[in-house]
C-alpha cells in the first residue's frame, strides 16, 4: 500500500465505532464518490499500552485476539494520485469504514503467514500475506504504539487497529458484492446495491 499510495513511511489514521459493521453489510452505490475495499488483518487490544518497549515480541502479549477487516474507503477526489500527502493524512486515507470478521486467537508465525485474499463477484482480485504489511503485523502495533506515545496518548484496552491493506485498494461498482477472506481467520463481506 506505501507503494500504491506514493508513500515512503507508514501512517496512521482513524476509524469511528458508527462507520463498522461485524461480518457483511450492504450499503447504497449512491452514498460514495468513488469506493473501494482492503483486505486487512485487524487486532483488538487487550490492556492499555502506555509505556514501550514497544517491539513486535512485546506487542505479541498486548493482543487480546486477530480478526480479518474490510476496510471501505472513498476517494472523495475524484484522482487520489493529485492530492497532497498531508491532505490524505488529514482525510484518514479515504477512510468511510469497514467490517470486521470474527474473532480468533493465532500465533505471531501463523499471523506472518496468513493469505488475504480479496473476491468481486466470485473472481479473486487479488491475494497477499501478512507478513505484507512492515514485514508483521506485530510491526504495525509496534510503529502505531511508539507514534502515539509520541503524540501523547496511547493505545487502549478494547481498540481495534486494522494493521493495514494486504491487498492493494480495489475499487466497486454498483451490484457488486465483495468477500475478503484471511486463511485461519475468517471473512467479511459488502454489498453495493
Amino acid at each position: 500500500m506505501q507503494d500504491y499510495l506514493e508513500f515512503r513511511h507508514p501512517c496512521s489514521g482513524g476509524m469511528f465505532d458508527g462507520t463498522v459493521a461485524r461480518d457483511r453489510i450492504s450499503i447504497p452505490r449512491d452514498k460514495f464518490v468513488r469506493v473501494g475495499i482492503e483486505c486487512e488483518i485487524a487486532a483488538r487490544i487487550a490492556r492499555d499500552v502506555p509505556t514501550g518497549p514497544f517491539t513486535a515480541e512485546r506487542m505479541a502479549g498486548e493482543v487480546a485476539a486477530w480478526m480479518p477487516s474490510m476496510e471501505i474507503v472513498e476517494d472523495r477526489f475524484g484522482d487520489f494520485r493529485r492530492i497532497d500527502p498531508h491532505t490524505l493524512v488529514a482525510d484518514d486515507f479515504f477512510n468511510w469504514g469497514g467490517v470486521l470478521g470474527p474473532e480468533a486467537q493465532a500465533t505471531p508465525e501463523a499471523i506472518a503467514n496468513m493469505t488475504g485474499t480479496t473476491t468481486i463477484n466470485g473472481v479473486v482480485v487479488g491475494t497477499g500475506r501478512g507478513s505484507d504489511v512492515l514485514g508483521h503485523p506485530l510491526n504495525v502495533l509496534a510503529w502505531l504504539a511508539e507514534s502515539l506515545v509520541a503524540r501523547g496518548t496511547f493505545l487502549r484496552a478494547g481498540e481495534i487497529v486494522t494493521t493495514g491493506s494486504v491487498v492493494e485498494t480495489k475499487w466497486m461498482e454498483r451490484g457488486d458484492r465483495a468477500v475478503i477472506s484471511i486463511a485461519g481467520l475468517g471473512e467479511a463481506s459488502l454489498e453495493l446495491t
